[in-house]
């Protein structure tokens, strides 16, 4: 989805400007799409939709977990108890909420919950009510990176730091179509990040066969179990990010 302004402006010049009923997909965090999409609203627009938003925090910039967790999430995070662990889940909810209260809901903090699934998945509460907005967040070496959106079906966020990987890791990690000799660590980081996010929102995590999944020619292409249970994906957007030395993806459809 590379659509820019000027195509939604032809699109809404298209509608009557009080009866604009078609919901627009703007794209993240973007200045002159949030611009015209106020536009919008102001001639009339029923609806106006950004497709996600996505925030990244370091460890520095987040406050004490008591300052914006819930009753229900402080339990948890009371049971973690190495200190890494409980940082990095602490920063995960924090992005996630100051995320979603300076985009979707002007709540306090702590009325925005994000608790755990039976299989450990990120699931929402706006003041105790579960919440249809799609939500995803990931975090690695002291920065966390969270994702919220609505008009969509799915999404998925990764986050990680460019590193050296083995050859091994990368054997097991990818199929011999998605790589060739010499590449670099941004490019291995970047197709793992990849995955990752496209896991996450397929709701699957890393319960499957790597090589089932394959990024080939610039399309994604699913096999195996994966494409018995999703069939072909292609409907998903997939946007890559780079941030200082981590790599950002996001999925979604």
């Amino acid at each position: 989805m590379r659509t820019n302004v000027r195509q939604y402006a032809v699109a809404a010049k298209k509608c009557k400007l009080n009866k604009i009923w078609s919901v627009l997909s703007l794209q993240f965090a973007c200045p002159e799409f949030r611009a015209f999409g106020a536009c919008l609203r102001g001639w009339g627009a029923q609806k106006v939709n950004f497709v996600y938003e996505l925030k990244i925090c370091e460890l520095v910039d987040m406050s004490s977990a008591e300052t914006f967790l819930s009753a229900r999430e402080m339990a948890y995070y009371n049971t973690l108890k190495i200190d890494k662990r409980r940082n990095e889940h602490a920063l995960g909810r924090y992005a996630l909420k100051t995320l979603l209260a300076e985009n979707f809901v002007a709540l306090p903090l702590e009325e925005i919950e994000v608790l755990r699934t039976d299989t450990g998945a990120p699931e929402l509460f706006i003041q105790g009510q579960k919440s249809s907005l799609k939500i995803s967040l990931s975090h690695s070496n002291g920065v966390a990176v969270a994702a919220a959106g609505e008009g969509i079906e799915s999404l998925g966020v990764d986050v990680e730091i460019i590193e050296n990987r083995s050859k091994k890791w990368a054997e097991q990690s990818f199929y011999f179509t998605e790589f060739s000799e010499g590449a670099s660590d941004e490019f291995f980081t970047t197709l793992w990040a990849k995955k990752e996010a496209v896991l996450k929102m397929l709701g699957v995590g890393l319960s499957v066969n790597m090589h089932d999944l394959r990024f080939e020619k610039g399309k994604i292409n699913i096999y195996g179990k994966l494409l018995e249970r999703f069939g072909h994906l292609n409907k998903t957007d997939i946007e890559v990010k780079k941030y200082k030395n981590f790599i950002i993806t996001t999925a979604y459809n």
